[in-house]
């Protein structure tokens, strides 16, 4: 088995300037350690690190690991364990950011649950999704899923938590066909939210139609795309259409999430460079960032099976119309410099601030 690991590496003005690997505490206990990473200042979580940055690590097991992000301590660590099946291991973390406090929250993604039977299946691979509170000694259950996001979608200033469950209901039985995304409005303290949307492909207004295998919501990406003060969400979906793959727009309002105004992008929509081919997984990822410091969120795309599996890069700019494809540019494997030979994946995963 692999063993697995993480390093930091420290940035500077002229670039990366050192890195130094991050010590597992737990080697014996399971593999893959660094397969999942969220970044946040978990005060209570991990009073090693009080009031500073620290790194929460998933593995193939049910534990999170909790390591100061500047390394200052790597012995006395803590840990927040799961009921999850731990044959299954950690499937992914959101840090959720909680303003004016250093006791961020932790979205925590593992399938099935220890009551017996691991799950609705018998195999325990149903999808499910904790908010840790700080301390750990709190735990809210929310929609089952393997991917989440959080922002601020009606401008309100309360975060938002979004979680997606990209299975169809033959696999899961709390979703949709193709997949569902689920809205928790200022969920992020715990509790109850103060309201909940559901959206998938066949909600009103969305493009497209809910099909088997669609994995709409494998990827989703919450920011401000048209500067209005909030936040939009942008949905992936790299199973549409025989692995084409598609990504949704859905912007924000003061209310709920306009699906009224949903926009969908592929490549074959005019100025988006390339053309849509199957098994390309058009928004195998997806992030939103402001690369140009215009106030607009530009958004990111891959499709890690373009070109037999090389991989590909999209730019979407952000506009006063959100979404635009005017000024739109691709970047392939070759073109960052990875070479355009063999499954490279490129874009397989797109991470940033």
């Amino acid at each position: 088995m692999g063993g697995g690991s993480v390093t930091v590496i420290w940035g500077g003005s002229s670039g990366p300037t050192r890195a130094k690997t991050v010590a597992d505490p737990w080697p014996s206990s399971h593999d893959a350690y660094g397969r999942t990473l969220a970044v946040g200042t978990y005060n209570s979580l991990n009073p090693v690190n009080d009031g500073k940055l620290s790194i929460a690590i998933g593995a193939n097991d049910s534990e999170v690991t909790f390591i100061p992000a500047n390394l200052s301590a790597q012995s006395g660590t803590s840990g927040t364990g799961t009921d999850f099946n731990p044959g299954h291991g950690i499937v992914a973390l959101t840090a959720v950011d909680l303003p004016n406090t250093d006791d961020d929250r932790l979205m925590i993604h593992g399938r099935g649950v220890s009551d017996g039977g691991w799950g609705y299946d018998g195999h325990g691979d149903d999808p499910g999704t904790r908010l840790v509170s700080p301390g750990g000694f709190e735990t809210y259950t929310l929609p089952g899923g393997t991917v989440s996001a959080v922002g601020n979608l009606d401008g309100n200033g309360s975060p938002d938590l979004v979680v997606v469950n990209p299975e169809d209901p033959a696999q899961s039985p709390e979703t949709s066909l193709g997949g569902r995304v689920t809205v928790y409005y200022d969920a992020a303290y715990g509790g109850s939210p103060r309201r909940v949307q559901t959206i998938d492909q066949d909600t009103a207004g969305v493009p497209s139609s809910g099909e088997k295998g669609d994995r709409f919501g494998a990827s989703v990406a919450i920011g401000d795309t048209d500067k209005d003060g909030r936040a939009d969400l942008v949905i992936g979906a790299p199973g549409e259409d025989s692995a084409i793959g598609a990504v949704t727009v859905v912007r924000g309002t003061t209310g709920l999430l306009d699906t009224a105004r949903a926009r969908i992008w592929t490549q074959n929509v005019a100025g988006v460079p390339g053309s849509s081919e199957k098994g390309d997984g058009f928004g195998t990822a997806v992030r939103i960032v402001d690369t140009n410091k215009d106030g607009y969120g530009d958004v990111l795309i891959s499709a890690a099976g373009e070109d037999g599996g090389a991989g590909c890069l999209w730019y979407l700019r952000g506009s006063a119309t959100s979404v635009t494809a005017t000024g739109a540019v691709s970047v392939g494997a070759g073109g960052a410099g990875l070479g355009s030979a063999g499954a490279s994946r490129f874009g397989g995963a797109v991470t940033g601030p």
